[in-house]
């Protein structure tokens, strides 16, 4: 019986068991066959999201780089950009995308030595032609051969047979004078807005020109430019209810900041509803994942061709919808073979403008100019950049003589790219320094003369300390002069030290009535207007000549060359580099130090000593104010004590 007991007992335990095992094998069962139909459901999602995706490729800020550019990069050269490779690219993504649209958000032209071509050839607009953008739109540096240069460009890109559209929603021509530009606009069919059909999808396209751009376009003065949220929210509505798009791209030449309140496409997106996406230009942002706000996607791709933008739309409702997006940065570097066609027709540009215009310099683009054995950054350090500092010390040399030895003012917003180590060409040197026309119609901005007083040249050290945390662009290099700033001292009064270097090599402080030569270039005269709306005429600057008269017109104090020409920013880089022993910079030269020494000192003593104009006028203003409020007060007690004494 004992051992028959123990028979039942593991007779019913190992029948336990297999009904255990049953449990978790029909467990498992139940588990695979959802997990089949769950992936069959998926992959039947997948397949519908793919047949319904619409697909952004985009540039902005080409600014006329056709050739690889080289940059140091983690301690490391690279060479990234170029047209010819930029289309490799471009013709993978459409194999791998047949349905996606190509755009651009503005600043085209302006940046290389080809720019030159821009009135008689527009070269820009036949290359993007040639790569197949589908739209694309103006930036500030578009119109810096001035009206009527982009329209020369215009009617040469028609009379190639260049149908690419361009879009510019808050561009207005009311002026008579701008008659000429209108023509072309509407020769080439320059409009608000263009809407691509896409696998039965509706895309709208319109472009617009931001804030800080219109600021930074001079020679664009007599062109109207429309609110941009205005003129966004009326392309939103047109599109929307009239074209019945189903989506909506703002090819936006305004950008974004780490500042929100500069961050002029995150205020767009906030504030206009109904836009899907916003390509994002002009402050050359490389932005490694979408900036979504609200529904908007914003998107970035840096400048010089440096990447192609791919965006991926999955056809949600709304396109900043979590997983309703793909988005990635295609590096345009040397893993790509450059296309064959556009590399020839890059030659043919390329050819075109060693005959037109180094002929008569006696220079050429690939010409080695020197030696450059550190690479310097054009990004601020210790308040200006590096190769901020060269150009300004480049400019006071090549300037100079005996007799005259001027300050030199650099703004950090014309210098265009770091100075690689390595071999430098003046096509490169041209890169530094790629800003603007002179009045020859002819690339680079030429160099100034004109002369300050030294109060002026504290007016100058003033905006550099106190106009520069609010504009960037307006950060200077200085050469010749030097100051020290307290932070904590009020605004437009910051600066407690100038000096200014004299005929024998040594610094002085400046003598506020005297007369100071200063060489700069035309973009940063042309841009003193600017800084007088920055500091609310606070601070202001009147050039003046040698005789100490008045200069309204820059053009007569342009500087020349011995045959004529005018004496160009990047040539005189050029003619510096050119003179150093065996044509290396020297690396004292890649150290300069800082114009610019700042003193932390929060003191009163130190916030309200020496004070300046500006700074008299706002303590005698809170004086008086207080003044009177004490007033009040001795009035309203002395009141008061009356009334109680009457009760």
């Amino acid at each position: 019986m004992h051992c028959d007991k123990n028979y039942l007992v593991k007779k019913r335990r190992l029948a336990v068991r297999r009904r255990a095992a049953r449990r978790r094998l029909s467990g498992i069962r139940r588990v695979l066959v959802r997990a089949t139909v769950g992936w069959s459901l998926l992959c039947g999602a997948v397949a519908a999201q793919a047949a319904d995706d619409v697909t952004i490729l985009f540039t902005h800020d080409l600014h006329s780089m056709f050739l690889p550019h080289r940059r140091d990069e983690a301690g490391r050269s690279a060479w990234r950009g170029g047209y010819a490779r930029l289309h490799t690219a471009i013709r993978a993504a459409r194999a791998q995308y047949p349905q996606s649209v190509l755009v651009d958000a503005g600043d085209f032209s302006s940046g290389s030595f080809f720019y030159l071509l821009f009135p008689s050839d527009c070269a820009e607009l036949q290359l993007m032609a040639q790569m197949g953008y589908d739209a694309l739109t103006l930036g500030n540096h578009d119109f810096d051969f001035g009206p009527d240069g982009l329209a020369d460009a215009l009617a040469a890109a028609h009379r190639a047979g260049v149908r690419l559209p361009i879009v510019a929603a808050n561009v207005r021509l009311r002026e008579a004078s701008l008659a000429r530009l209108n023509a072309a606009f509407a020769q080439y069919g320059v409009t608000d807005y263009t809407v691509l059909e896409r696998d039965g999808k509706r895309i709208g396209v319109f472009g617009l020109i931001g804030d800080e751009a219109i600021s930074n376009a001079p020679a664009a003065a007599k062109v109207e430019f429309e609110d941009r949220f205005t003129a966004a929210a009326r392309m939103v509505r047109k599109l929307r209810r009239d074209e019945q798009v189903d989506l909506v791209i703002c090819l936006s030449h305004s950008g974004t900041s780490a500042d929100k309140q500069h961050s002029e496409d995150e205020q767009l997106a906030a504030a206009v509803p109904g836009l899907d996406v916003i390509v994002s230009g002009h402050t050359h942002t490389v932005l490694r994942e979408p900036i979504a706000v609200r529904q908007t996607l914003i998107v970035s791709a840096g400048c010089y061709a440096g990447y192609l933008g791919v965006l991926t739309l999955a056809g949600a409702p709304s396109a900043a919808a979590p997983g309703a997006f793909r988005y990635r940065l295609i590096p345009i570097d040397s893993t790509l073979t450059p296309d064959a066609p556009v590399a020839a027709a890059i030659q043919s540009w390329k050819a075109k403008l060693n005959t037109v215009y180094f002929d008569s310099l006696g220079r050429y683009m690939d010409d080695t100019v020197a030696f450059n054995p550190t690479p310097l950054s054009s990004g601020l350090s210790d308040g200006a950049s590096p190769a901020g500092r060269l150009v300004a010390e480049a400019l006071r040399q090549s300037v100079g003589r005996p007799g005259l030895r001027p300050v030199a003012v650099v703004p950090d917003g014309v210098v265009r790219s770091d100075v690689p180590s390595g071999w430098l060409t003046e096509e490169r040197l041209f890169d530094i320094l790629s800003l603007g026309v002179g009045n020859d119609r002819k690339p680079g901005y030429p160099l100034v003369l004109v002369y300050l007083s030294g109060k002026e040249l504290w007016d100058v050290c003033e905006i550099d300390a106190s106009c520069a945390p609010l504009f960037p662009a307006a950060q200077l290099s200085l050469a010749g002069l030097k100051y020290t700033f307290n932070p904590h001292r009020l605004f437009c009064n910051k600066v407690t030290e100038v000096w200014v270097e004299q005929d024998d090599g040594r610094y002085a402080p400046p003598d506020r009535q005297a007369l100071y030569p200063v060489v700069g270039d035309l973009y940063s005269l042309q841009m003193l207007g600017a800084i007088r709306r920055l500091t609310y005429g606070l601070l202001s600057l009147q050039p003046k000549d040698a005789q100490g008269q008045p200069v309204d017109d820059y053009q007569q104090q342009v500087l020349t060359l011995p045959n004529g020409q005018e004496y160009k920013e990047w040539i005189a880089l050029s003619d510096y580099l050119r003179a150093f022993p065996d044509r290396r910079i020297p690396s004292a030269v890649g150290a300069l130090p800082c114009h610019r020494t700042r003193v932390d000192d929060p003191s009163l003593v130190a916030r309200l000593q020496h004070p300046n104009g500006f700074a008299w006028l706002v303590y005698g203003s809170l004086t008086a104010t207080m003044a009177v409020v004490v007033a009040l007060l001795v009035w309203a007690g002395k009141r008061s004590v009356r009334k109680m004494r009457r009760r």
